[in-house]
């Protein structure tokens, strides 16, 4: 970061400032950089498979970028919405009357629609994606 700051002739970032950092072990660079803990990607049909926020366990909800939102992909987004799911479910498990936090649904560029049914015909049809080909 420093690198990418410290531009001109006062440093944003000294390195006499930092107090500790740390890296994920799973990333080396002998012999070459490699991650061995990379961030997931759904697989196809997945989705079906990831929990939702509320579960049968009255007292048990669950958070993150792996819970079934309204956006089939782990993403910051998709966490945050989760987080929200949470927030309702706890609500709901207490009776509470309070404001339910808003779950907006995906707004998706309607422009692209022929490029994804595109991406989803070739998919079913056992050929690659269109930008591997």
């Amino acid at each position: 970061m420093s690198r990418a700051l410290n531009r001109g002739s006062k440093p944003i970032l000294r390195d006499d400032e930092l107090v500790s950092w740390h890296l994920d072990p799973g990333i080396t660079w002998e012999p070459a950089i490699s991650n061995a803990t990379p961030l997931m990607v759904n697989t196809a049909d997945s989705y079906r498979h990831r929990p939702t926020a509320d579960t049968a366990i009255s007292n048990f909800f669950i958070g993150g970028d792996h819970v079934r939102t309204n956006i089939d992909l782990a993403t910051m987004e998709g966490a945050n919405e989760s987080g929200r799911r949470v927030a309702n479910a706890i609500l709901d498990a207490a009776g509470s009357n309070a404001a339910r936090v808003a779950v907006h649904p995906l707004w998706e560029l309607p422009l692209l629609d022929p490029f994804k049914q595109t991406d989803r015909d070739r998919y079913r049809a056992g050929l690659p994606h269109i930008m591997d080909v």
